[in-house]
């Protein structure tokens, strides 16, 4: 008993050297490219959120982690302004025509991300491209940006981590105005006519992030920037990131954190190596206990055998239908009870299956209920669209 306590002591011993080896140490720079407001890394946009308020005084702040085709659909006439700093920005066709319908109606929206998807792109009516950089270029890492409105001081920014050389190639001059060049004057920034409302549409978001903004004066450049827009409440997408939003779970915080994360795989390691030694002391024998049968299969087998002497095809799409409805209200919140035509988009939206699978269930479905008497292979037909509907979701 006194070795075991003294184990235990130097168990702890150890694992607190190597808790406080890990804090106090060097810690290594994370350079992911996250673009979340709450991440104070050198490519988060910490340092942004919070400027914002000072930007736009007196304005409320609402952050969006919900598609735009949800969230405008909630609220199609409240007045104000989307800002989505990421790297690529393709919500998708419905999310694309409920965010130009917003702008359409007077708003405003300000779009800063290397990629573009193909649907916001044709809707605008532009096109980009990125330069080539030579090695040298990128080992320097560096670019340069200006304002081109005369009224506006001729000061170039420079930005010296992370360069991208992403630019607008491509706009209708007839609606379009150029805010923004870099240093070889390709067109980083522009503003788009949409009905009553205009997008802001610019090709490095990088700039945005917390490295370049407390680089020299570039916190003007982004100021002056974010300056085009009115002052209004202030949409923050946090939908369209690199990264989904992380759980925050006591494990997921630990296994973040290196300190405690070292600790952690200590224990883990210790507690392994207690369980292997003690075991083999205090090891007894131990009775064999037969399981009990599963009957589950026999169970199975008798129902189905009931089905195929009836051949009650119509009942079995009835249940196929029914599990299928609760599968997708308890995943997605999503009812099928109604199945006219018009519920498609929604429900392919919803839950990423293609539209033409779900027409297809919805057809055999409404095809049982008006018929009184159901085939095998409309049965085999109909389970095929539901195993292949699974497939696309999952």
């Amino acid at each position: 008993m006194k070795n075991f306590r003294l184990h235990i002591v130097l168990l702890i011993v150890l694992l607190a050297i190597a808790v406080l080896a890990e804090y106090y140490g060097p810690k290594e720079v994370n350079w992911e490219r996250t673009y979340e407001k709450a991440h104070k890394i050198p490519f988060g946009t910490y340092v942004l959120y919070e400027s914002l308020p000072d930007i736009f005084p007196n304005q409320d702040m609402v952050t969006n982690k919900e598609s735009l085709y949800e969230y405008f659909g909630d609220n199609p006439d409240k007045p104000g302004n989307f800002i989505a700093i990421t790297k690529t920005f393709d919500p998708g066709e419905e999310s694309t025509k409920a965010l130009y319908n917003y702008v359409n109606s007077g708003n405003n929206a300000l779009i800063s991300a290397e990629n573009i998807g193909s649907v916001m792109k044709d809707t605008l009516g532009i096109a980009t491209s990125k330069l080539y950089l030579p090695f040298q270029a990128k080992k320097n890492d560096t670019s340069q940006a200006y304002f081109v409105n005369p009224r506006l001081p001729g000061y170039k920014y420079n930005f010296y981590k992370g360069h991208t050389n992403a630019y607008i190639e491509q706009f209708d001059t007839s609606k379009t105005t150029i805010i923004s060049k870099d240093g070889k004057e390709n067109v980083i920034m522009v503003k788009i006519i949409a009905g009553r409302g205009h997008f802001y549409i610019h090709s490095r978001p990088l700039y945005f992030t917390n490295y370049n903004i407390l680089k020299g004066s570039n916190s003007r450049y982004i100021a002056t920037a974010l300056s085009h827009l009115p002052e209004e409440e202030v949409i923050w997408d946090e939908k369209y990131k690199p990264l989904p939003e992380k759980a925050t779970t006591p494990i997921r915080y630990i296994l973040s954190q290196p300190a405690l994360k070292t600790g952690y795989y200590t224990l883990l390691a210790g507690l392994f190596l207690y369980i292997i030694f003690m075991a083999k002391r205090k090891q007894r024998l131990i009775p064999v206990i037969t399981p009990p049968r599963n009957i589950l299969v026999d169970y199975v087998r008798t129902v189905a055998q009931l089905y195929y002497k009836y051949s009650d095809h119509k009942s079995m799409v009835f249940k196929k239908f029914h599990f299928l409805n609760i599968t997708l209200q308890s995943k997605f919140y999503t009812d099928i009870t109604d199945t006219s035509l018009e519920h498609v988009p929604l429900i392919a939206e919803r839950t990423g299956a293609k539209e033409n699978t779900v027409k297809e269930i919805f057809d055999l479905y409404n095809t049982a209920v008006n018929q009184q008497y159901i085939s095998a292979q409309q049965l085999l037909k109909f389970n095929r669209a539901v195993e292949r509907f699974y497939s696309e979701i999952f």
